[in-house]
């Protein structure tokens, strides 16, 4: 599948009836095992691509260079539709329309852009942002530098807890003007927070989390009630992934063995599957004359 027919996919479910859950991918194996199971969106997100990357906190680490290298491997591992976390686009305005160029080629379907001043300053106490005017100015030069109109285009507010409901509300008013496709809010959880972001802006809401319905309705339809089009997921499958090579490998150095470990591991047909042993088989067959 194009990239682009990908992209305009990712819109489509993006403006459904539902709300999607877009998990976390890490690498491309993570990509293809999401895609596997009947998912059809996820997220490169920052904090887990910092880990998995360069083993290093979510701190403004990671180069522009190097997340590009990874979304362009993800992406390619797989036909679903990617949420590319861009932080703060590494820069200013300028900046942020090479942002929009790389990860554009390397076959985002999205790309989501925070008001978050990054890195963080000498001195500098807490979480702190850029201006309304600073972050409308990037959001409108990502527009700008976007070739393919079919890439959505995310404004990110991290404001609703550090600084209330009325600073994050006048973001998305503001950032909804900007030319961007929807609007991600982490921190919302409770139905007032979503009706008033719902009213400030036309485009869909990204947010984050399964919150606990005040309903008997499930979180998805709590979610989609408010006019949430998709939610990130925890960074689970990526911990979990972590914790298990933590057991294994310390009972095999204490143990030298792998004993109940054995029994997890996944199948050999599964893995085949996942890395596409058939076809290639097939090619070393047919060009290289191999049984």
């Amino acid at each position: 599948m194009k990239a682009r027919e990908i992209r305009q996919r990712f819109r489509t479910l993006l403006a459904d009836e539902n709300t999607h859950v877009l998990p976390v991918v890490f690498d491309g194996i993570s990509a293809r095992v999401t895609a596997m199971t009947g998912f059809e969106v996820a997220l490169v997100s920052g904090n887990v691509s910092a880990a998995a990357l360069l083993a290093l906190p979510d701190i403004g680490l990671v180069t522009l260079t190097e997340m590009t290298d990874f979304v362009r491997k993800i992406c390619k591992a797989t036909d679903i539709g990617y949420l590319v976390d861009a932080d703060n686009g590494y820069g200013n305005a300028i900046n942020v329309m090479r942002c929009v160029s790389e990860f554009e080629s390397a076959g985002a379907a999205a790309i989501m852009f925070e008001d978050t001043e990054l890195p963080t300053r000498y001195g500098q106490s807490g979480t702190t942002f850029v201006s309304r005017e600073e972050m409308c100015g990037k959001l409108q030069a990502a527009v700008e530098a976007r070739e393919d109109d079919a890439l959505v285009l995310v404004g990110r507010t991290d404001t609703l807890r550090p600084l209330g409901l009325e600073e994050a509300v006048a973001r998305v008013r503001a950032y909804s003007t900007t030319g961007v496709d929807a609007i991600f809010v982490p921190g919302a959880r409770s139905r007032e927070d979503f009706a008033a972001l719902r009213a400030a802006t036309h485009l869909p809401l990204i947010g984050v989390g399964l919150p606990k319905p005040d309903a008997e309705s499930t979180a998805l339809a709590f979610l989609r009630e408010c006019g949430v089009g998709m939610t990130v997921t925890s960074t689970v499958p990526f911990q979990v992934s972590v914790q298990a090579i933590h057991d294994a490998l310390v009972h095999l150095r204490k143990t030298g063995e792998f004993g109940p470990f054995e029994a997890q591991m996944c199948s050999r047909q599964l893995l085949d599957e996942l890395l596409g042993a058939p076809s290639y088989q097939d090619r070393q067959r047919r060009f290289l004359g191999l049984d």
